[in-house]
């Protein structure tokens, strides 16, 4: 009896705030990808399932990890148990991992190519979104970063239109440092040309594991069912400064919620994403700063003790 094809899992990486749903919602709906049989994996560093939220496509399987990053020790079970339910109940063309921002792709591979799964799942493609404007400012910090764009098969490089003709022409030295093999694409708002995905091949480069996240990287989840004083949350986000990786999720102001996300200094406010709970609900990534102090900066403005 001939063995079935495995099924392809397709990863999404890169750092925080980069586009990956934005990217996500963009596949899902392009040649190549429309039509199949498509089951979604998506990790996140924080309790509040926000990017699953995000996500367009009525009838899709959804499976959300969001204790942490795939490659910490105390989640890996979890991924490892949702590709058992995929390949067991959903049996898909294809899946995509959305990782969290600050996972490491060679640990992704390993668990994807661990007995028992690497004869179901192999991966097609592994995409690195790189946010253009903010990229060449966290590289030189932050190691999940440039190792993301090292081990992609194929750099999106996103948000261009925030990005002036220096940035750009830096980032590209940057990035022909760091992975000259990869193509790449330069876009707005996840638009990648047709045919781009298609053209990708995947290459396996191995790097050191790691067993847990960067221990300068701490999240924390928030909710309130009371109003937030604006005044008060936009003086937290001032005070943590550049502090402040990334925030999404919704806030009520006292008008009804509205989804708020911070990324790379870049604040922007637009229509509520469907968040069960509160009507405040959101996580807050920071660094060079402890837990305890970053739930405390944000109870200050909620006036309400952290979701644990």
């Amino acid at each position: 009896m001939t063995a079935p094809e495995p099924i392809e899992v397709l990863l999404l990486t890169g750092y925080l705030g980069a586009g990956k749903t934005t990217l996500l919602n963009r596949l899902l709906r392009s040649e190549g990808v429309a039509g199949r049989r498509v089951a979604l994996l998506i990790n996140e560093f924080g309790s509040l399932g926000v990017d699953g939220a995000l996500v367009e496509g009525e009838g899709l399987a959804r499976f959300e990890i969001n204790k942490g990053s795939v490659f910490c020790v105390c989640v890996k079970t979890d991924f490892l148990r949702a590709l058992e339910r995929i390949a067991r109940e959903v049996k898909p063309d294809l899946v995509i991992l959305e990782a969290t921002g600050v996972s490491e792709t060679s640990d992704l591979e390993r668990i994807i190519d661990s007995p028992g799964l690497g004869e179901r799942f192999a991966v097609r493609a592994n995409l690195c979104v790189v946010d253009a404007a903010t990229f060449t400012k966290v590289a030189p910090f932050l190691r999940a970063a440039t190792s993301q764009a090292r081990a992609a098969d194929a750099i999106v490089v996103n948000k261009c239109d925030l990005a002036g003709a220096g940035e750009l022409a830096g980032l590209r030295g940057l990035l022909d440092e760091l992975n000259p093999r990869a193509p790449r694409v330069e876009v707005s708002f996840g638009e990648i040309p047709p045919g781009f995905l298609a053209s990708v091949r995947h290459e396996l480069r191995g790097s050191d594991a790691q067993a847990s996240a960067p221990p300068a990287v701490v999240s924390a989840s928030f909710a309130s069912a009371a109003p937030v004083d604006r005044a008060a949350f936009d003086a937290v986000l001032a005070e943590l400064g550049d502090r402040l990786l990334r925030l999404k999720g919704n806030v009520d102001f006292g008008q009804g919620p509205r989804f708020v996300e911070v990324a790379g200094g870049r604040r922007s406010e637009r229509s509520p994403a469907a968040l069960a709970g509160p009507p405040t609900a959101f996580t807050a990534i920071a660094w060079r700063i402890d837990r305890p102090a970053l739930e405390g900066f944000f109870a200050r403005a909620l006036k309400a003790p952290p979701e644990e």
